[in-house]
């Protein structure tokens, strides 16, 4: 076979479906709560495991706040000029549209551990077992900003958007998505409301948001897995430089990482080019793997093939 004969061969793909009614565009916001504490602590946590105390108040003479936010927490860490913890006390909202299993909360908690979106500490174990709150303490020496907001919004979706929670673990676990694609793939179609979303993106008014037709942009997964490997390369503050107040500056930085600005299908995103393209730590290289895909595009072919889901359905089930 001739070389030019080789390079128009059609490359079959099995057409990959995504359940619209498990990543839907129907899931709303829930009540924005927050209660967390500030306090310093010395000597009873490691690097590696962090002290949590079952009354930082009375222990550690902690900063309670109750807030529908984060907003005051780097200017308590600023003015306090000796405080070194920040402990969050998440709680389930009844009202909410979709009641995450407990195995679901623990498992989205061990997939941000393992990507680099929690710290190494945060154990699923965390999560309580009944299923409806959650403690998380987070060590705040060397800790960027940007980072330390990324953290506490990660832990904070399983309050305020569980839909989005539940988006992400099924496209992982049950399609075999990578994380990253998943995380941004399920803000596109997932979340309604981006102040509490440590990125800019979310449903489009007026506009399609059925998974398996919107498109979502490159730039941001791949400045995303960067940023999570390399965060103090792309904000070099730290939280605890006492008496300088910092903004989180999260989605400014991560999406500016990144200056390959192309759309892509959740169907693109299971193509191997594209994933090692939004896994390069440089735009180089990730060019280099994107107009390899733009090459082959022309000549893929996919087969409808409908999956049957074995994940629960979306809105209103436990």
């Amino acid at each position: 076979m001739t070389e030019k004969k080789r390079k128009r061969r059609t490359v079959y793909r099995d057409k990959i479906w995504i359940d619209p009614k498990i990543v839907s565009d129907k899931y709303k916001h829930a009540k924005n709560y927050v209660e967390y504490y500030c306090y310093k602590e010395v000597g009873k946590s490691t690097r590696k495991k962090p002290y949590i105390p079952k009354d930082p108040v009375k222990e550690f003479k902690a900063t309670k706040t109750t807030y529908v936010c984060f907003s005051s927490f780097l200017s308590v860490i600023s003015k306090s000029r000796n405080m070194n913890r920040i402990l969050y006390k998440m709680t389930t909202d009844k009202s909410a549209c979709v009641k995450l299993t407990l195995k679901e909360q623990r498992r989205f908690i061990e997939l941000s551990v393992q990507h680099r979106m929690l710290p190494k500490y945060v154990t699923p174990d965390t999560i309580a077992k009944d299923g409806k709150s959650g403690t998380m303490v987070l060590l705040l020496e060397n800790i960027a900003p940007s980072q330390v907001y990324m953290y506490l919004s990660q832990y904070r979706y399983l309050r305020e958007d569980p839909g989005f929670v539940r988006s992400i673990v099924h496209l992982h676990d049950n399609l075999g998505m990578n994380f990253y694609a998943a995380f941004v793939l399920a803000s596109r179609v997932s979340i309604d409301y981006t102040v509490h979303h440590f990125l800019t993106l979310q449903r489009l008014y007026a506009s399609s948001a059925n998974v398996n037709e919107v498109e979502v942009p490159f730039h941001i997964i791949a400045g995303l897995k960067r940023f999570v490997y390399r965060p103090h390369k792309y904000d070099n503050r730290k939280v605890m430089d006492f008496g300088r107040y910092y903004s989180y500056e999260a989605a400014s930085r991560i999406e500016s990482i990144c200056k390959i600005k192309i759309s892509l299908t959740a169907q693109e995103l299971f193509e191997p080019l594209v994933i090692k393209a939004f896994s390069a730590l440089t735009d180089k290289v990730a060019q280099k793997y994107i107009d390899q895909y733009l090459r082959l595009k022309e000549r893929i072919q996919y087969r409808d093939k409908k999956q049957d889901s074995k994940a629960k359905t979306a809105v209103g089930t436990k």
